[in-house]
C-alpha cells in the first residue's frame, strides 16, 4: 500500500453579516429549549441542538441562514466548485470545562464553523494529522467561517476561561465540472 498526501482546500473568511446577525442569533439560540441539552461524555462537555433534526425548531436559523449560505456558495465556488449545498446545521455552546473531543464528520465532504461569539482567549478549533500527531491550530476570531475537508481530524480543547463561546455548525456537499 503506498499513502501520500495530497493538499486539500481549507478556508477562513469574514461573514461580512456578522455584526447584523450575531446579537439576534445569540438571543434565539439561548432562548431554544432543545439547546439545554447537555451533551456530555469522555470526549464532549456542551450544550448543543445537533440532535434535532427539524429546521422548523431551529429558529435561529431562519434569519441567517440565507446570508450565511450565500457566503458559503461565494468560498466553495472560488474553490472551484459548483452547487453548493448545506445540510445537517447547529450550534454549540462550550462554557467553563466545555470541550468536545478529536472527530471527523460523515457522510458530507467539508464542515464549517462560523465563530458567532468568541471572546478572546476562547480555545481555537485544532486539526490533527491522524498519521503524524501534528497538531495545527488556525488563526480564527470572531465572525470568522472557516470551512475544511470532513474527514480531517478536529477538536475544541478545552475552555479554560469564564467566558462562553458559541459556534456553528454545518456540512457542505459540492459538485465538480467534469471536463
Amino acid at each position: 500500500m503506498k499513502i501520500f498526501n495530497y493538499d486539500s482546500l481549507c478556508s477562513i473568511d469574514k461573514f461580512p453579516e456578522h455584526e447584523k446577525y450575531k446579537d439576534q442569533t445569540l438571543k434565539l439560540i439561548n432562548s431554544d429549549p432543545s439547546g439545554k441539552n447537555l451533551k456530555k461524555g469522555n470526549t464532549m462537555d456542551i450544550f448543543s441542538d445537533w440532535s434535532t433534526d427539524n429546521y422548523s425548531t431551529k429558529l435561529y436559523w431562519r434569519n441567517i441562514g440565507e446570508p450565511i449560505y450565500q457566503c458559503v456558495k461565494n468560498v466553495t465556488t472560488e474553490m472551484g466548485y459548483r452547487n453548493a449545498s448545506l445540510a445537517n446545521f447547529w450550534y454549540q455552546q462550550y462554557n467553563k470545562g466545555g470541550k468536545h473531543g478529536w472527530h471527523v464528520h460523515e457522510y458530507c465532504m467539508f464542515t464549517s464553523v462560523y465563530y458567532l461569539e468568541f471572546p478572546e482567549g476562547s480555545p481555537r478549533t485544532e486539526f490533527k494529522n491522524t498519521m503524524t500527531n501534528e497538531v495545527f491550530v488556525p488563526d480564527v476570531e470572531e465572525g470568522d467561517i472557516m470551512i475544511f475537508p470532513s474527514f480531517i481530524a478536529h477538536r475544541s480543547p478545552i475552555n479554560d476561561t469564564d467566558n462562553r463561546k458559541t459556534i456553528l455548525s454545518w456540512n457542505i456537499n459540492v459538485q465538480v465540472d467534469t471536463e
